[in-house]
């Protein structure tokens, strides 16, 4: 394992910001992470199982001064 760790810090290739395409809000940061990771709160906004469907949403990151948040099917 030690092994493995040091060959991949030397020379192993660098990920992209988001390698897996996720949409949930820890990977929306930039890295390294800042000190404050969101400059204002960020609204989840879309479905568990929408993902990957064309022009699914799942977090606002910038939601507009006033909005409410959408409420959940069913409340």
């Amino acid at each position: 394992m030690v092994y493995n760790l040091w060959v991949s810090a030397r020379r192993g290739e660098v990920a992209e910001a988001n390698p897996w395409g996720s949409r949930s809000p820890e990977w929306q940061i930039p890295s390294p992470i800042p000190e404050h990771s969101y400059a204002e709160p960020f609204v989840v906004v879309g479905e568990p199982y929408d993902y990957g469907l064309p022009g699914s949403v799942y977090v606002n990151m910038h939601p507009s001064a006033g909005a409410a948040a959408p409420a959940a099917a069913g409340e």
